[in-house]
C-alpha cells in the first residue's frame, strides 16, 4: 500500500506508515545523507504534495548543481519516477541495483532493527542498455509485530 500511495500521489495513505516520532527521510540517491537529506512527520507530509514551497533535497550526482524543487517536482524525478508497481522486480532485504553511489543502507538503517523493499527497473529505454536503471528503497523500522516507514531511497545510474 505504500508504493500504491506514491504512485498515486496519496500522501494521507503515506502519512499514515510513517514512523511517528522519527518521520521518513528522502534520499534522492543510494547514499544515504544523514545530515542533509529532508525528513518529515506524519502531519507535514500530508500537505507536501500541494506545498508550493522549494526546498533544497541535495546536489544532481554528475553536476554538483543543487536539486531545488517543490515536494511535487521531487517526488515525480526521485521517488515515482517510473511504473515501479509495473515494471520493477522486488526484493526484501536485497539490493537490486547497483551504481557507482555508495549505498549505506545498511548503515543508516541497521538489519537488526530495519526491513527494506526494493523496486529495481533493469531499463526503460533499450537505445541506452541499461543506463537508465532506477530504484525505489522503502525502508521500515521494526517495531514489535509492526512496521513503520522511515526511509524512502531513489537510486538511479549516474555517471
Amino acid at each position: 500500500s505504500v508504493m500504491t500511495a506514491l504512485k498515486d500521489g496519496d500522501m494521507d495513505t503515506l502519512a499514515a506508515w510513517v514512523h511517528p516520532k522519527k518521520g521518513v527521510r528522502f534520499s534522492p540517491y543510494a547514499y544515504v545523507d544523514t545530515k542533509t537529506d529532508l525528513m518529515f512527520t506524519k502531519d507535514e507530509l500530508k500537505d507536501l504534495m500541494e506545498d508550493s514551497k522549494k526546498r533544497v533535497w541535495r546536489t544532481f550526482a554528475g553536476s554538483g548543481e543543487l536539486i531545488e524543487m517543490t515536494y511535487a517536482e521531487y517526488h515525480q524525478q526521485f521517488v515515482y519516477d517510473a511504473d515501479f508497481i509495473k515494471d520493477a522486480r522486488i526484493a526484501e532485504n536485497k539490493s537490486l541495483g547497483q551504481g557507482t553511489t555508495v549505498n549505506n543502507l545498511n548503515e543508516v538503517y541497521p538489519q537488526d532493527s530495519h526491513d527494506f523493499v526494493e523496486y529495481h527497473i533493469e531499463g526503460i529505454d533499450p537505445a541506452v542498455e541499461g543506463m537508465d536503471w532506477r530504484s525505489l528503497r522503502l525502508v521500515f523500522e521494526k517495531i514489535g509485530d509492526d512496521h513503520a516507514l522511515v526511509g524512502i531511497i531513489h537510486d538511479q545510474w549516474t555517471p
